[in-house]
């Protein structure tokens, strides 16, 4: 009891051993220290407790898009399709979430004869 008075003397101490990795830390923390962190751990419950809250949502839906891939001479080298696409996402107070759907894809080869 002398050696918790004289290193904490408001009170008692706190020894907790965790695994990081190989090494083992001992973490020492006074009483006051334990109680701010249980608080804390609390109100991050609470707070996963409540609905989240919608902070930006994104629909884009797009009936086709083309890209061609050209090179410096300028020839084209392919085409490339995609069709139905439907980017979805959405940021909450808890998560963010995409989502992106691709009906159709397509690529073409452009050159009248393909290098060997």
């Amino acid at each position: 009891e002398a050696v918790e008075k004289l290193l904490a003397p408001c009170g008692a101490l706190r020894v907790r051993t965790l695994a990081h990795g190989p090494t083992k830390v001992a973490r020492i923390t006074t009483a006051d220290d334990v109680a701010t962190k249980e608080a804390a751990t609390t109100a991050a419950a609470q707070a996963r407790a409540l609905p989240p809250l919608d902070l930006v949502t994104l629909n884009v839906t797009l009936a086709g898009v083309g890209v061609s891939v050209v090179d410096s001479v300028p020839q084209e080298l392919a085409y490339l399709t995609v069709f139905g696409v439907a980017l979805r996402a959405r940021r909450t107070t808890l998560a963010t979430q995409a989502e992106l759907d691709v009906q159709h894809v397509q690529l073409d080869n452009q050159l009248w004869e393909t290098p060997s």
